[in-house]
């Protein structure tokens, strides 16, 4: 890990209760450490700091990212899981955060389909 990462550990810890190990590596914290403390500063760091969602929701919604079609990121959903179960979410709760994620997959072929079906037509 580059030495200016390992300095923005402790501030990311203390921001947000703990450390993703892990989530730099092959990501932009390579191409652009400004852009990555930046980012943790502002949108993650700030998240946890503010009071305006509980740590349970947060967790929920990190889950909801993290398991989104568009991210399927498995070590965040995992940590984010762990994270709501220790912030006092119900695995029911869990599991229709799932459920929108898979909702949303769902409405992807509902709009890919038809129009993969009229592609096909016009050849």
């Amino acid at each position: 890990m580059p030495a200016a990462a390992r300095s923005r550990r402790p501030r990311h810890a203390t921001r947000c209760g703990r450390w993703a190990s892990g989530i730099r590596r092959g990501t932009r914290s390579t191409i652009s450490p400004l852009w990555t403390e930046e980012l943790f500063a502002f949108a993650v760091g700030s998240i946890y700091q503010s009071g305006i969602f509980t740590p349970r929701f947060i967790e929920l919604m990190s889950i909801a990212f993290d398991a989104s079609i568009t991210h399927m990121y498995a070590p965040g959903t995992r940590r984010h899981i762990k994270g709501a179960l220790q912030a006092g979410a119900t695995p029911e709760e869990i599991m229709a955060v799932l459920q929108i994620c898979v909702s949303m997959g769902v409405q992807a072929c509902a709009k890919g389909v038809p129009i993969l079906a009229e592609e096909l037509e016009r050849k």
